[in-house]
């Protein structure tokens, strides 16, 4: 699906810009294949986590909430339709949690 706007504005003040033509979907109840090849699987909330994990796919695939993976509790909820100021937020929690965790990435794929 084609990102919000508000989605591409507060991604545009990190300097990531995103066309609206070069999109496919990822909708991973479509996509299951994407599941089957994954090594690591990260969600934003427990019940994203719970869904995929219910997959035949997913067996034996580590899946954690992004949180989960860098050692703190709770969820990222979507920001849809709630004003730039929520998805910057979200913005900002995604990246540090990314941020927090490269490490442990990176340390996963050297294994």
């Amino acid at each position: 699906m084609i990102p919000s706007l508000d989605a591409r504005i507060v991604l545009r003040e990190d300097g990531i810009h995103l066309a609206e033509d070069v999109f496919s979907s990822t909708d991973l109840r479509r996509h299951r294949e994407l599941i089957a090849e994954a090594h690591l699987i990260l969600t934003m909330t427990e019940q994203q986590k719970e869904m995929l994990g219910s997959y035949e796919e997913a067996r034996g695939r580590d899946i954690f909430t992004l949180k989960e993976f860098v050692g703190e509790s709770g969820d990222i909820h979507d920001p849809f339709e709630q004003g730039e100021d929520k998805y910057r937020y979200c913005r900002d929690e995604i990246k540090r949690c990314l941020t927090k965790g490269v490490d442990r990435l990176l340390a996963r794929l050297e294994d």
